[in-house]
């Protein structure tokens, strides 16, 4: 009978043994889940892999892929802040940790990191990820040109790349080439015509142009595929307003304000409608706003200008 009894302990540390998995096979099945879309899965297994071994900067990596997914952007952070401590060249972590310094508003943290990223990158399509997301960085930054050369280098080997496009079409309308950059927008609605910010850039190159109607048209296009885009709204209302529907204009700013508190330009518009209507207070208020804003870090000087001009230097 004891021997009995102890066929099912040797038997149980029999399983237990072979039931245990190295954390590379671990990590294998938490990238399988990965490609998946089963991230909360892949989450579970990669963080085992971790407790086995905290030493592999891939782990972590693809733990913060998960973490991203999931909206755990705190542990996205850290994650990407623990691959690269383990290995300097990881260039997939360098690069995705500056789209979310991008996002959080550090730009210049950006770009340095798409910078390091660039030098230990090896996949092409990865390669041309990094040009274009710095590109953006450089747009946000004002350097219009490094923008426009970032965009190019894309373009030579890829045509058709549509972020590439877009934010060359961005950049060109910066340096004074507005129909060189609906050119590219263009060609943008010619590959996806279901891109709503497409429209939307379209009919801000129409709006910049003083070609307020077709800039309407363009805007109505961008939210019937996307009623909530802000940006459209914003514009929409200011080349309403130029059309002489200040009503109408004004629905649509503060429906776009409200929908994103945090765009400058929309306080900008907001408070050259009151300045049209000789409303000098709200116009500052709105002015001010935009400056707490960024809106100078952006878009260049206007606001200041603006305000010095009409409500004192503050």
């Amino acid at each position: 009978m004891k021997q009995f009894c102890f066929i099912p302990f040797l038997l149980c540390c029999f399983y237990t043994a072979f039931s245990q998995e190295s954390a590379g096979d671990l990590y294998l099945r938490a990238k399988e889940k990965s490609g998946q879309e089963k991230y909360a899965e892949a989450l579970k297994l990669v963080s085992k892999a971790i407790e086995i071994d905290r030493k592999n900067d891939e782990y972590y990596y693809l733990r913060s892929v998960c973490n991203r997914e999931l909206r755990h952007y705190s542990d996205v952070y850290s994650d990407l802040n623990k691959a690269i401590s383990l290995n300097p060249e990881n260039g997939k972590a360098y690069l995705d940790r500056a789209l979310m310094h991008y996002n959080s508003g550090n730009i210049y943290s950006a770009l340095n990191d798409y910078n390091i990223a660039l030098k230990y990158l090896r996949e092409d399509s990865l390669k041309k990820s990094c040009y274009c997301n710095r590109s953006a960085a450089k747009l946000a930054l004002r350097n219009f040109q490094g923008a426009i050369e970032d965009c190019r280098l894309v373009l030579s080997s890829d045509s058709n790349n549509i972020t590439a496009l877009n934010n060359l079409a961005r950049a060109l309308d910066e340096t004074g080439k507005p129909d060189d950059a609906l050119r590219y927008m263009q060609k943008v609605l010619s590959l996806d015509s279901g891109i709503s910010y497409s429209y939307t850039n379209i009919g801000f190159l129409y709006l910049n142009k003083g070609e307020y109607s077709l800039s309407v048209q363009n805007f109505d296009r961008a939210l019937k595929i996307n009623p909530r885009d802000a940006y459209a709204l914003n514009n929409r209302g200011f080349a309403k307003y130029k059309l002489n529907d200040t009503k109408g204009g004004l629905k649509d700013i503060n429906l776009s304000i409200k929908l994103d508190p945090k765009n400058s330009y929309a306080r900008r518009n907001r408070a050259l409608i009151y300045l049209g209507e000789g409303n000098k207070e709200k116009a500052c208020g709105e002015l001010e706003k935009a400056r707490q804003l960024g809106f100078s870090e952006t878009y260049g000087n206007e606001v200041e200008s603006l305000i010095d001009k009409n409500c004192g230097k503050k």
